[in-house]
């Protein structure tokens, strides 16, 4: 994930809330946002739709965003 995005996600997006809506746990989120950990396929995509959801900006995170590819 860019640098500006991640302050996007970061500004706009509860990360708690985002975890729920992924189902994944907050800890793993926070590693995988940082850039310490790479979410694979389905969740990649479960994390985009959630973080658009909650930043109301259609189509600005991809699953590309959570992944390390």
């Amino acid at each position: 994930m860019s640098p500006e995005k991640r302050k996007v996600l970061k500004r706009l997006v509860k990360i708690r809330l985002l975890a729920e809506l992924a189902e994944v746990s907050e800890t793993y989120l926070s590693q995988i946002i940082n850039g310490h950990r790479s979410a694979g396929r389905d969740l990649s995509y479960r994390l985009a739709h959630a973080a658009n959801l909650l930043s109301v900006q259609k189509e600005f995170f991809t699953p590309q965003d959570f992944r390390d590819e």
